[in-house]
């Protein structure tokens, strides 16, 4: 009793660490927008969309304002999307050797990611190589940008998500979760894995499914991933997978303790329903149990055809 409170006590202080940086981390980007001075109208958009297409050199001021002016009018994004060769300037400084430079040419670029479909999918196709070799930058902040970049664009479309997993940026996802101690590069990541999973859906390979499973159980982040973790049991290996346990279905429970959403316990559902372990919930006393333990004795699983029938 003890040791459990012990660790109520450390996970709320940890996650109260992590809001605070969130906070301090937001007002420090408001303050660096300065949306106000930097952006005029959209023929500054017209004229460093030039200056990148003619490779001339681009301040970092005009890269910052480029990046907010993205933010501020979607027509901004056409006028980059439409002059020829903008995005290879913008390659060119992401490509370079100017760390700020690069972080602000990548916020471009997750900023031209929100436009329509067909934009995303050019800008994944010609930035998403460059985008999953920032994953592994030794600055924070780029690897922070690269990320999330590569999670609005896999979100943009299944096209877009599919053409950047074949280019290695999913791989590239999944071996950073499982080795960097950076809380912000794991949140970022959890976003950018989320889409990536619904938008691909059964054709996410197996040993993604199976590396993510992994990475999860080890790392304790069942619970911070209950999202993608539901989305990954809707595919159709994943009960195959020896990861898909009843040590899995305990460890989540064990995690979600105290977090009764509708999410998790329909997730612990899925769970259970998926892996034929819906009898070991009956058998485990937690504050969700009950709402668990009343699901009947044949039913359909929440997101697959797949059916329990308890013995």
């Amino acid at each position: 009793m003890e040791e459990e409170s012990v660790t109520v006590i450390r996970e709320s202080t940890r996650n109260l660490v992590r809001l605070s940086r969130r906070n301090h981390r937001g007002e420090d980007t408001d303050l660096r927008r300065s949306i106000p001075d930097s952006y005029k109208s959209s023929g500054t958009v017209v004229d460093i969309a030039s200056k990148l297409k003619t490779k001339s050199p681009v301040s970092l001021d005009e890269l910052r304002t480029l990046k907010n002016a993205l933010l501020e009018d979607a027509k901004n994004i056409e006028i980059v999307l439409s002059t020829h060769g903008a995005l290879r300037g913008l390659v060119r400084e992401i490509s370079g050797h100017d760390t700020k430079k690069q972080v602000e040419a990548t916020g471009c670029c997750c900023n031209l990611s929100l436009g329509d479909e067909r934009g995303a999918m050019a800008v994944a196709k010609h930035v998403g190589p460059y985008l999953a070799v920032g994953i592994d930058s030794l600055s924070s902040e780029l690897a922070v940008t690269s990320i999330w970049s590569l999670g609005n664009l896999a979100g943009s479309s299944a096209r877009a998500g599919a053409a950047l997993a074949a280019q290695g940026a999913l791989a590239k996802l999944i071996a950073v979760l499982g080795s960097t101690p950076d809380e912000e590069v794991v949140d970022a990541v959890g976003y950018a894995v989320g889409h990536f999973v619904y938008q691909l859906k059964s054709d996410l390979r197996v040993e993604h499914l199976q590396k993510l499973l992994q990475i999860l159980y080890s790392r304790d982040l069942l619970s911070a991933f209950s999202r993608v973790l539901f989305t990954l049991s809707c595919h159709p290996d994943f009960t195959a997978l020896p990861e898909v346990n009843q040590d899995l279905l305990l460890k989540l429970l064990e995690s979600t303790k105290g977090r009764e959403s509708n999410l998790h316990l329909w997730l612990l559902a899925t769970t259970a329903l998926c892996t034929r372990a819906l009898p070991l919930l009956h058998c485990i006393t937690w504050p969700g149990a009950g709402v668990l333990q009343s699901l009947p004795s044949s039913q359909k699983c929440v997101c697959c055809t797949r059916t329990y029938e308890q013995d």
